[in-house]
């Protein structure tokens, strides 16, 4: 017997309340300092897709009927209130600052408080890998997960690689997370992308634990900020690993201003704010800003997140987050 529309939708309200029942409890546990066991990570990774210059890896595998969960609004005319918050459904909404419009963006987590939740980081991702000509790394990144995807852990010493969000973010955007790198070996590259339009296009943060000379060029201790514009694929070291820059690549904040490198075993928090022009981005190691970039660029008005490695193994990312401002 077909069963009524209105217990279709009873039911779905009730597999929603128990999704953000389970969220909840993880966020509780990590904020108590509760860890995932080994034993209960998911190591799933993906298949592969060519793109220009490496290789994507899909991570999209929604389910049926929620294929729409990553849609955004980018802005909504009508008067309001300015700096208002609020959540219609799954949709975070945020008032400019002269009250004109609305700015949205489909929570993929759940909307709290006019805030996005914590997402998953392990649905609706994709791995980039750069396929460089000149340097002996060939691993590809690999990444596991725990506590239902709110922890990812890239756990390779890779070639350069972007996990990136597949959701086209809107103009105004605040990125939060927590993030660092739980080992001792190694000292080399990592960060964050933004702005990302493809793999030739887009802003990147990275950060060096130490200064490092060789092949590809020189690595400066601290973190930069750079925007990348390349006509073609990107094939070579020295657009990943030089510091200053090179043709395809562009300094906007050097390392000299923030010329502090990351720590081992310690827990960085990551505060990203995206608006056209408006580029800042803080990390935090408790309530002590340890880097603090801004910049005024206008490459890019919006575009997609992702996590940035070259070359570094065992970082992990908790409790991220992305919501409209």
């Amino acid at each position: 017997m077909r069963k009524s529309t209105s217990c279709d939708s009873f039911r779905q309200k009730m597999l929603d309340i128990s999704r953000q029942v389970t969220r909840s409890i993880a966020v509780l546990l990590l904020a108590a300092g509760c860890t995932p066991s080994e034993d209960g990570a998911d190591t799933r990774m993906p298949g592969a897709d060519a793109e220009d210059g490496g290789t994507d890896s899909g991570q999209s595998r929604a389910a049926e009927g929620d294929e729409d969960r990553g849609e955004v609004d980018a802005g909504e005319d009508g008067g309001c209130t300015p700096e208002a918050r609020e959540c219609d459904g799954d949709v975070a909404r945020v008032c400019a600052s002269d009250g004109s419009r609305w700015n949205s963006l489909r929570c993929a987590g759940g909307c709290e408080a006019g805030e996005c939740a914590p997402l998953s980081l392990e649905t609706g991702w994709s791995v980039h890998q750069f396929r460089l000509t000149d340097d002996s790394i060939k691993t590809e990144a690999n990444y596991s997960f725990a506590m239902d995807g709110l922890i990812a852990t890239q756990s390779a010493n890779p070639m350069p690689s972007v996990y990136y969000n597949e959701t086209s973010l809107p103009e105004g955007i605040r990125v939060s997370g927590s993030f660092g790198v739980h080992a001792t070996q190694d000292d080399d590259l990592i960060g964050f992308v933004f702005g990302w339009q493809d793999a030739q296009r887009f802003y990147l943060f990275d950060w060096k634990q130490a200064t490092q000379d060789d092949p590809c060029g020189l690595a400066e201790v601290g973190a930069a900020l750079k925007v990348v514009q390349a006509s073609s694929p990107l094939e070579s070291c020295e657009d990943f690993w030089t510091s200053a820059g090179t043709e395809h690549v562009t300094t906007l904040v050097g390392n000299e201003q923030n010329p502090t490198g990351w720590q081992d075993h310690t827990v960085y928090e990551l505060v990203l704010e995206f608006r056209p022009g408006d580029i800042h981005v803080q990390i935090l190691q408790g309530t002590e800003v340890v880097v603090d970039i801004r910049s005024d660029d206008t490459t890019f008005r919006s575009g997609k997140f992702g996590f940035f490695n070259y070359s570094q193994e065992a970082v992990r990312y908790e409790l991220f987050s992305i919501s409209p401002i």
